[in-house]
């Protein structure tokens, strides 16, 4: 029996705040050997990649949050939404700074 659309937001929205833990913890254990800004060059790298993929799992869960939005539970409403809007909405103003 395929899990149901509340399980999947709970699912996503557990994964997405796993990664952003990640994003902030990971990074630490990727240094180079140069030490430096080659050091912290490749922490950046890898704090954005896990926030890369952070966003690409956020937006599929807004995304399923809004279609089904009718015959969920209030909890994975207000979870699906928030998580969703919070990291889209983060990763839209990382873009914009350093775009500037």
């Amino acid at each position: 029996m395929p899990p149901s659309i509340d399980q999947s937001i709970y699912r996503k929205t557990a994964l997405c705040g796993g990664l952003l833990i990640a994003a902030l913890i990971i990074p630490r254990f990727f240094p180079n050997s140069e030490g430096g800004f080659a050091a912290a060059t490749n922490a950046v790298l890898v704090f954005l990649a896990i926030l890369c993929v952070a966003g690409i799992v956020s937006i599929m869960l807004l995304v399923q949050t809004v279609r089904a939005y009718g015959s969920i539970s209030l909890l994975a409403r207000v979870l699906g939404l928030a998580s969703g809007v919070i990291i889209t909405t983060g990763l839209i103003a990382f873009w914009v700074f350093l775009r500037y």
